[in-house]
């Protein structure tokens, strides 16, 4: 097993869209040096935030972090439950012509790294408003952001990818979106205990 150990330094006032694409390009481009081998399992092992609150006054960067982990373990977990038992049998079922024989971990372990920042930046640290925190925002911000991205997702696999399944495009955009709302709103839970 290879392991690759990211650090990501994201700046809440500066660009968080270009720093999180620049340490996506890091990594892959690190995938792609002759002592790496992508075809591999990959284990992202770490990830540091360092993070300054994006309105105003400083939030503790220890209460970013902490809320930011707390997504990233419960969205894996969210997804484990769905993925392993829920839904198992329609993916399975309905995309084992599409499937790989053997998954490679380095892209999901990216995807999840990153979507959770963005979730983070967009949907749950919006939702502080002053010296409270609005899980209502948190929630329908996090719909819209799962909404968005599974949408992409499916909907372009629908259109290009034969024989995408219909019914997988709709399962898995409502679980997307859904999913993600419920994240976001523990995230904004987090973010409130601790503020």
């Amino acid at each position: 097993m290879q392991i690759i150990i990211i650090y990501i330094n994201i700046d809440f006032n500066s660009g968080l869209a270009a720093q999180l694409a620049l340490c996506v390009h890091k990594t892959i481009t690190s995938l792609g040096s002759s002592d790496i081998d992508p075809f591999y399992d990959v284990s992202v092992i770490s990830c540091y935030l360092h993070t300054f609150a994006a309105h105003g006054s400083a939030m503790s960067k220890l209460t970013i972090l902490l809320t930011y982990l707390t997504m990233l373990l419960v969205f894996g977990l969210l997804d484990a439950v769905w993925l392993g038992v829920v839904a198992n049998e329609w993916y399975f079922g309905g995309l084992s012509a599409l499937l790989r024989e053997q998954f490679i971990t380095w892209p999901w372990m990216v995807f999840y790294l990153t979507y959770c920042g963005a979730a983070l930046y967009l949907a749950v640290l919006p939702s502080r408003v002053g010296s409270s925190v609005k899980l209502s925002q948190a929630l329908l911000k996090g719909a819209v952001v799962g909404a968005t991205a599974y949408g992409t997702y499916n909907l372009t696999n629908y259109s290009i990818v034969a024989d995408w399944p219909l019914t997988i495009t709709l399962i898995d955009w409502a679980w997307g979106t859904s999913a993600t709302a419920v994240v976001c709103l523990i995230g904004a839970l987090t973010l409130k205990r601790r503020h």
